[in-house]
């Protein structure tokens, strides 16, 4: 008896302290990423998905200070985007759908700063119902930004997609590469994977318990030290082909989904910029940010003002498209008039 109230109490003080570390780091975590305390879940910014892996939160509003990325709310409509409600783009025009990762996801950037919101407020000077939809969240690889397209795009018959490549896709894309490059490109969360032609879901870290127990912060920082102590440069080299493999049939699959596309590339990605036109995606590229674009050294995403470069990279080509389909527009003998001409909004110059 004496023997099992002794484990009892170890394991009470075990649990104790485990549970205080977690909250330890959820502290630290929030305060380093947003600015303010956020205790509720490991993450303010995602949350777990046993489809997709992890997705950005519900009709959740986190408050951001950070005085690189900027001060204000980051909010997420119903499906977990960071856009209008999704029946607004029932009787929207024109509808454009984003693809990406943390880039475009930028929970790091109040709303109305990032390069959707920058997107919709330049459509609204030629448009007086846009809609704008970034299937984007952290982490996510080529796969993922499948799915997001098949359920919630799709349907929507937009009238462009823009696909934001990030360096980093082509190991997010491929089991191996993720599993054995070590930590600094993996979430430690579970992920699915196209292998094969299909869709499966694989934990691409070394400690597994459950899915709430590996969604822990305690857990994913074991997971992270197990990344850096099992990393394999050999099994990570053969897996980032893999990824590009994948990368190479989910812009298939969206080139044949859709007639009008675009990619948004870093000029120096170049096998990225020659598979996307080898699939008719028109291309925008842009220079490697600078160090005022980003919040190096502490973060090398693009803050405000890179996402006002990305859109100026962006906007000279979304803007020819749009103005090839007004005229097309103009001249079907259904179109009665052009968009914008009695709702105070200037149409796409010629």
């Amino acid at each position: 008896m004496r023997t099992i109230i002794a484990i009892a109490k170890i394991l009470a003080v075990a649990g104790l302290a485990l549970l205080l570390l977690e909250y330890a780091l959820r502290t630290v975590r929030s305060l380093s990423r947003y600015g303010v305390l956020h205790l509720s879940s490991p993450s303010a910014d995602v949350e777990f998905h046993p489809e997709y892996g992890w997705i950005s939160p519900s009709s959740r509003r986190v408050e951001k200070r950070d005085d690189c990325f900027g001060r204000g709310w980051v909010t997420y409509n119903k499906e977990g985007f960071r856009a209008p409600p999704m029946s607004h783009a029932r009787d929207a025009e024109p509808v454009i759908c984003m693809l990406g990762d943390s880039t475009l996801h930028a929970f790091q950037i109040p709303d109305g700063q990032t390069l959707p919101h920058l997107l919709d407020s330049r459509l609204r000077q030629h448009f007086a119902r846009p809609f704008v939809l970034p299937l984007a969240v952290g982490g996510y690889g080529s796969a993922q930004e499948w799915m997001l397209f098949e359920e919630f795009c799709q349907d929507l018959n937009p009238a462009v997609v823009i696909q934001h490549w990030s360096e980093n896709d082509r190991i997010n894309n491929s089991y191996l590469s993720e599993r054995y490059s070590g930590p600094t490109n993996n979430n430690a969360r579970l992920r699915p994977y196209l292998e094969n032609g299909e869709l499966a879901l694989r934990r691409p870290y070394p400690v597994r318990v459950s899915d709430w127990i590996d969604g822990l912060l305690v857990t994913r920082a074991v997971n992270t030290l197990g990344l850096s102590w099992t990393k394999d440069p050999e099994l990570a080299s053969q897996g980032v082909e893999e990824g590009w493999q994948v990368a190479e049939e989910v812009t298939r699959r969206l080139s044949k989904s859709i007639s009008t596309k675009i990619a948004l590339v870093e000029e120096t990605e170049g096998r990225a910029i020659e598979m996307f036109r080898r699939h008719g995606f028109l291309v925008a590229t842009y220079a490697p940010l600078t160090a005022d674009e980003t919040c190096l050294p502490d973060d090398p995403h693009p803050n405000p003002a890179g996402h006002h470069r990305l859109l100026k990279a962006l906007w000279p080509t979304l803007e020819s498209v749009l103005r090839e389909m007004a005229l097309a527009a103009s001249n079907s003998p259904t179109t009665v008039q052009s968009r914008g001409d009695d709702r105070g909004t200037e149409p796409i110059p010629d």
